[in-house]
Order: C-alpha cells, then structure tokens, then sequence
C-alpha cells in the first residue's frame, strides 16, 4: 500500500475513519484481487504512537475472495501500511 499521511494532530476517531477500506491482494498466479480491510487500532496504542513520526501498520483481518485459497499449510496473510505523522 502507498504510504498513509496524515496530521500529526488528527483524533483517534478522524484516524480510524480516515484509515484504507479497501486493499490489493497478489495470488500465486500474479493475479489481484479487492479485499476489504479492518484494522485493530486501540485508543491506547494510537496515543502512544510518535507524533509527529511514523509507525508501521498491519492489517490481518480480511477475508479472501471466494476464487482465491490460502496454501496448506495456511500462509499468514497481512497487509502493511505505513503511516506518517506529519
């Protein structure tokens, strides 16, 4: 994903709205597919992030499209997001 800038000023709620929805999966045959995105932001880990600074995000709850399975034995699948607190 492209990196996620945002004020360093911005309110936990403003962040969680303002977070991607939507990200890109690669399957095994080079072949990608939509998935929508939930991330676990805590109010807690969100105060002590640096501001301004960066932190890494990773988003492991989504669900993957029906033409598409994990191998066996099951890949751990995540999406990263870099955020940058400007």
């Amino acid at each position: 994903m492209d990196d996620f800038i945002v004020p360093a000023d911005i309110t936990y709620d403003d962040f969680r709205e303002a977070l991607p929805k939507i990200g890109t999966i690669v399957d095994s045959n080079n072949v990608e597919h939509e998935v929508e995105l939930r991330w676990d932001i805590r109010p807690y880990n969100f105060d002590n992030y640096k501001k301004p600074g960066q932190v890494t995000l990773w988003s492991q709850f989504f669900k993957l499209p029906l033409e598409v399975s994990n191998t066996i034995p099951s890949t751990r699948l995540e999406i990263k997001l870099k955020v940058i607190f400007e």
